[in-house]
């Protein structure tokens, strides 16, 4: 286990960008090694454009220019109250106390055009979806 984060207040690099630097570092001292990142918020998101045209870089997109070529997935995690209402009842049982945790992918059918509420509040630019942002969402039953 490794803390990948914080880059201290008066580093050069973003957060984003010191973390995509330990993570190549780790890559590269241990080239066949799969790595699990957890982080939250919106670290793991492959790109983003801001409604006002710009376009965020976020881990991954860090890492792939540090690395070019190395395989990254993101995933989106949310809890059945946090599900979009046009998903209820479409991606299976998440409400009955046997339910358990449900992983798709982001191109999913019912997913691809999914504007999930979590990321509207990041002000992404219109018509972008959970599709263009993660590769699969995890909905997680109510506690």
């Amino acid at each position: 286990m490794v803390a990948i984060d914080v880059p201290g207040p008066d580093a050069a690099l973003s957060r984003d960008a010191f973390m995509a630097v330990k993570l190549a570092h780790i890559r590269r001292e241990q080239p066949e090694a799969r790595i699990l990142v957890l982080v939250g918020n919106i670290h793991a998101m492959k790109s983003m454009t801001w409604a006002n045209g710009e376009t965020a870089r976020f881990i991954p997109a860090y890492l792939q220019r540090t690395l070019p070529g190395v395989r990254t997935v993101s995933v989106h995690q949310c809890v059945r109250s946090d599900m979009p209402d046009d998903l209820r009842g479409v991606l299976g049982p998440l409400h009955s106390p046997e339910a358990r945790p449900q992983a798709y992918s982001a191109r999913h059918p019912e997913l691809r055009h999914l504007q999930d509420d979590t990321l509207a509040v990041v002000n992404l630019a219109p018509g972008l979806s959970l599709a263009d942002e993660m590769d699969a969402v995890i909905y997680f039953p109510d506690p």
